[in-house]
């Protein structure tokens, strides 16, 4: 995949918005960027209901995944393979 930086620190998710060739479009999930939740990286910012959420850390398991946000002291779980909508 063809990555282009235009921020200095981008993450991979937010440098590949930038692509013409995006998953969220090959996958059909509607008009905003949405990846599974085991590939949410720190420094992600992910979007629930109107609440951005900033990802610290991800703790992958074999069905589950706990997201560390900066704004709540306890971790969200989700489904691995659940689609999460990042913040635009």
């Amino acid at each position: 995949m063809n990555t282009y930086l235009t921020v200095a620190g981008a993450t991979e998710h937010e440098a590949s918005r930038e692509t013409l060739t995006s998953p969220a479009r090959a996958t059909g999930l509607g008009p905003g960027w949405h990846v599974q939740a085991r590939d949410l990286q720190p420094g992600d910012v992910m979007q629930q209901y109107d609440w951005p959420l900033h990802v610290r850390a991800i703790t992958l398991g074999p069905v589950e995944v706990a997201i560390a946000v900066t704004e709540f002291d306890f971790p969200l779980h989700y489904a691995a393979d659940a689609p999460v909508r990042l913040a635009a």
